[in-house]
């Protein structure tokens, strides 16, 4: 995090747990990033939020992320 991360403070709520089976689950955790100072040629806004979802599968008594999905929530204007 040397780059535009390097002054950067991430945060995140407490995940919602939704259970499929006793062991297949999916989390959704919302997260706020303050500091990033963009990529040439696009300036985003100065809280980025967004959520992460992630499938979790327990095998022989372990929890493991089988994938995960990060996306980036963006205001689109109404007009």
């Amino acid at each position: 995090h040397e780059g535009r991360m390097k002054n950067t403070t991430l945060t995140s709520e407490t995940p919602v747990v939704r259970m499929l089976s006793s062991t297949v689950a999916i989390a959704h955790v919302k997260w706020e990033l303050h500091g990033d100072t963009g990529a040439p040629g696009w300036k985003p806004s100065d809280v980025r939020r967004g959520i992460i979802v992630d499938v979790l599968v327990k095998h022989a008594g372990v929890w493991r992320i089988a994938t995960t999905q990060n996306t980036d929530n963006i205001d689109i204007p109404n007009h």
